[in-house]
């Protein structure tokens, strides 16, 4: 039996960018986790963003994932809240 479909969390989207090669890989990681952001019921968007990211051992990622949290709860803050 197959393991179930599970969206990519911002804790994730850091492990994975951290060992990440290419700089192209790691905007495709962001591209995906955005992609199942979006398609993620506005309910439980918040759990993809609740544990905070390790770091991935370039500070500009850092930074990214930085804002992006912010931004994404920022959004969702206003529509749910």
């Amino acid at each position: 039996m197959g393991a179930s479909y599970e969206p990519m969390s911002l804790a994730r989207l850091a492990t994975h960018l951290a060992f990440a090669d290419t700089g192209q890989t790691r905007w495709k990681l962001v591209w995906e986790f955005l992609e199942e952001y979006r398609w993620e019921p506005a309910e439980t968007r918040v759990d993809l963003l609740r544990d905070e990211p390790g770091l991935t051992g370039e500070p500009r990622w850092d930074a990214l994932l930085a804002a992006l949290a912010e931004h994404l709860l920022a959004v969702l803050t206003k529509h749910v809240g």
